[in-house]
């Protein structure tokens, strides 16, 4: 089995706690999960697998000073080097529990992909909707999203560091950027793998918009320079 590592960069714990709560409840479980405080609070450690066949190692970086979800991003995929497969999570996400199973299911069935990323419905209710459902159904994305997608390990060493001046907006499309379209290896849909979002509950804030529209002109810049 693929290992898998998962960073989650935290600004809500009470968000937090329910993904971490759908994780736990995970037909297959990840092997490491590498949690970046940006919130403030203490969170509560460890999280018990008691279903897992193997150990499941939470790694927990408190952030005196909150770091942008790029910045949290680079941080974390320093600590999930090694690992097969990478998930990187909003915290702000409900997760069906073969979630991880069928991501898994996804990169064996198609090994030239880049990336897989669940199907987000807009009802809380229905993550659980295609649980009884073993095969994968997936398809080729046209377009990138950013609140939960899982990229192949092996493909870190060709994918440049999200460069710095990008803070909180376009670390997503600099990986598609450089996977999809430099690298040419498709991102996938898994149309059975379920994940419910709260869209953008731990990003939305005065000045959001200004930025936004400030690191717009620099990914363009920097694509440019390619």
């Amino acid at each position: 089995m693929k290992t898998m590592a998962v960073i989650i960069p935290v600004v809500q714990p009470d968000l937090f706690d329910n993904l971490m709560t759908c994780i736990s409840k995970n037909t297959q479980l990840p092997n490491k999960i590498i949690v970046i405080n940006n919130s403030g609070k203490p969170l509560v450690v460890p999280y018990h697998f008691p279903t897992s066949p193997h150990p499941v190692e939470v790694m927990v970086l408190d952030q005196t000073h909150p770091l942008g979800v790029n910045a949290s991003w680079r941080l974390g995929l320093r600590h999930a080097s090694g690992y097969n497969l990478i998930s990187i999570l909003n915290d702000d996400l409900l997760l069906a529990y073969d979630f991880f199973e069928k991501i898994r299911k996804a990169s064996n069935q198609y090994p030239k992909a880049s990336a897989y990323c669940p199907n987000t419905v807009k009802n809380p209710k229905d993550i659980m909707m295609k649980f009884h459902e073993h095969e994968i159904e997936c398809a080729t994305m046209a377009r990138r999203e950013g609140w939960a997608f899982t990229i192949r390990g092996e493909l870190l060493a060709d994918i440049p560091v999200i460069p710095s001046a990008l803070t909180m907006f376009f670390g997503d499309d600099w990986i598609y950027r450089w996977t999809a379209q430099i690298l040419r290896r498709p991102w996938i849909k898994v149309k059975n793998a379920l994940a419910f979002h709260y869209c953008g509950v731990s990003v939305g804030r005065d000045g959001t918009n200004v930025l936004l529209q400030k690191e717009k002109l620099i990914y363009q810049q920097l694509i440019s320079d390619l």
